[in-house]
């Protein structure tokens, strides 16, 4: 082939210094990237629709469990953003400025205890899967998994308020 051609025809965008066309070239190479792209996007879809219908479910759970807008509303909002934060404010109450005193201490087991019940949305649907890499399969596995988990404590919730009211 042609050494190091200009762009026209039928070379698009030329040929390199062995004579390839640069454009087939770049379409190749593009494939790996479109691949890898696309599948960390579906990813990252599953884990926000996983995400969603989580607080979905946690906001019917707090209508039909405290009966009033307002406070379901609430109730729904901040368990969001607590789910959404809990892992910022558990480095927080870990991250001691000197030594650690017995109510630093004290401090840091009460947010781990709160951790406990909440859903770590944080870890969920993270933005550095769609800029850097997509996850391992066993964390997102791990990370859907405590999403369905919260989501059946919710529906044991569910069922036991239908059971306590007799509906």
């Amino acid at each position: 082939g042609a050494r190091m051609k200009a762009p026209g025809m039928p070379y698009l965008m030329g040929t390199d210094n062995l004579g390839r066309d640069v454009f087939s070239r770049v379409v190749y190479g593009a494939r790996i990237s479109v691949t890898v792209g696309f599948g960390a996007v579906l990813l990252w879809g599953v884990s926000l629709a996983c995400e969603a219908a989580l607080v979905a479910a946690a906001a019917l759970f707090f209508a039909m469990a405290l009966q009033q807008f307002v406070p379901a509303l609430t109730a729904t909002a901040g368990l969001y953003l607590l789910g959404r934060s809990i892992g910022a404010i558990q480095a927080m109450a870990a991250a001691h400025l000197g030594e650690a005193s017995p109510a630093s201490r004290l401090a840091e087991y009460a947010v781990d205890a709160i951790a406990l019940i909440l859903p770590r949305l944080e870890a969920v649907t993270r933005t550095a899967w769609l800029l850097y890499e997509p996850p391992s399969l066993s964390a997102f596995a791990a990370a859907i998994a405590s999403l369905l988990l919260y989501a059946l404590l919710l529906a044991a919730g569910g069922l036991f308020d239908f059971h306590r009211r007799n509906l």
